[in-house]
């Protein structure tokens, strides 16, 4: 039965918003507890549990409407953590996080290995899954094309994971690649994007999000906006586009 499947199985999804069933990231650590019948001091236990080896105490409050995509995907991992599982199933986990997160995810991930979980995760991103997995398999259009042995995946050469459509073991490795091309000059001759003192903040929150931003993009110009999950790079990108 799909209840039975649910207590030994839990599965974060790429899209951690099409997962929730709730409005509150408290209600979500504890929906999946409440379902199973826990008692209130197993499942209050549970969520301090989860916060604290998350590290997500300031979100313990929040409204799940008011988080960044990285902060819910956090707690999309967070709530299948709740449950105590012996599967768990990461689809793309790392999709949403910020580098730091990531790497907080793979000592969790560290963790649940050795207390015994067994774990599959669905990546096209290897880098920070470097000496965990126990298998590699290799998908492509919907057959498994390979199945590389623990002592056989330090041995699969850049050019055989760019192959099989697959990111590098180590991240330095397309930054070298990056640094050894000329980087084209944009084309200066006039701004296409200029902002001046843009400012933004929610209805439903009364803290700024945006405050005093000044940019000038020129034609032909590439701009990575990065930062912290939380930081506002979504929102600056829907206010950009007019969402």
């Amino acid at each position: 039965k799909i209840g039975q499947i649910g207590m030994i199985t839990g599965s974060v999804f790429q899209d951690p918003r099409s997962q929730f069933f709730t409005t509150t990231v408290f209600d979500e650590l504890a929906f999946g507890c409440r379902n199973a019948g826990m008692s209130r001091e197993e499942i209050l236990t549970r969520i301090d549990r989860t916060i604290q080896e998350f590290g997500i105490e300031q979100l313990r409050d929040r409204s799940l409407l008011t988080l960044s995509s990285g902060e819910k995907q956090k707690v999309a991992i967070a709530s299948c953590y709740c449950m105590s599982p012996q599967i768990f199933m990461f689809d793309e986990p790392s999709a949403n996080l910020d580098p730091q997160s990531v790497m907080e995810f793979r000592e969790m991930l560290k963790k649940l290995k050795k207390m015994g979980h067994t774990i599959l995760v669905f990546e096209h991103r290897l880098y920070y899954l470097q000496d965990l997995p126990d298998r590699l398999v290799v998908m492509e259009k919907g057959r498994l094309q390979h199945i590389y042995k623990r002592e056989e995946i330090p041995k699969i050469t850049n050019d055989q994971l760019i192959t099989m459509g697959l990111r590098s073991f180590c991240p330095e490795v397309a930054s070298r690649c990056r640094k050894s091309r000329e980087a084209e000059e944009p084309m200066k001759q006039h701004a296409l994007l200029e902002l001046e003192h843009l400012r933004f903040g929610y209805d439903h929150d009364a803290k700024t999000i945006l405050e005093e931003v000044n940019l000038e993009v020129m034609g032909g110009e590439v701009v990575a906006v990065v930062g912290d999950n939380g930081a506002g790079k979504t929102t600056f990108a829907k206010v950009l586009t007019g969402l």
